[in-house]
């Protein structure tokens, strides 16, 4: 595990495909788009773009690794 806090991890996976798993046990796939401090989240997914309120997510977890940024 990386050296760091949550706050990092969040700002670094916006952008990134991840995996939602919410409370109820469903599993939802998407791009994050956004995320505030409630950790309500906006996911573009297959339908659209997907607004998620946060005492509803159980983790959320990057599917893929992180984009190279070009210089």
């Amino acid at each position: 595990m990386t050296e760091g806090n949550s706050s990092n991890f969040f700002k670094n996976i916006i952008g990134n495909q991840v995996l939602i798993k919410l409370n109820c046990g469903e599993e939802m796939k998407g791009v994050l788009e956004a995320l505030d401090g409630k950790m309500n989240v906006a996911l573009r997914d297959d339908i659209g773009l997907v607004i998620i309120r946060g005492n509803n997510i159980l983790y959320i977890t990057r599917t893929e690794a992180p984009a190279q940024k070009s210089k």
